[in-house]
């Protein structure tokens, strides 16, 4: 494209993010650098948008098989063992940014009836050994 624009001498309008960062940058032929001579400074991480839509390095997909374990095997049997130990759990989450405000407990419970915590603790125990299983 940047090639295309100098050749046809058509000004460009080049412009990026990363994460909660913008850049920009203005080409004009025989005027300003070009887009294809400037060299961006290495990313210190991969953009979110490369990783959930087009993971194109073998570093993109690591980091998304990374990013889908940890929230598989890790932060949901974590968020479990909250639930199940603290029994101030859903106050403080119904507390946060962005919760809904109706009452989790009245939802939840009285479609199980408690009858759901053995199958948590036995989804809690099956994580805990596939996790010591992978990383020892």
């Amino acid at each position: 494209m940047d090639r295309r624009c100098v050749f046809y001498e058509k000004p460009l309008l080049e412009s990026g993010t990363l994460g909660t960062k913008g850049n920009t940058q203005v080409v004009i032929p025989h005027l300003t650098e070009s887009y294809g001579a400037s060299q961006d400074p290495p990313e210190k991480e991969i953009p979110i948008c490369t990783l959930k839509n087009f993971p194109n390095a073998i570093e993109h997909t690591l980091q998304w098989a990374r990013d889908l374990f940890a929230g598989l095997f890790k932060q949901a049997p974590e968020n479990a063992a909250l639930y199940l130990m603290d029994p101030t759990f859903v106050d403080r989450t119904c507390q946060l940014p962005g919760s809904q405000p109706v009452s989790f407990p009245s939802l939840f419970f009285p479609f199980f009836n408690g009858a759901i915590v053995p199958q948590i603790l036995i989804y809690l125990v099956t994580t805990i050994g596939v996790y010591r299983r992978c990383y020892g």
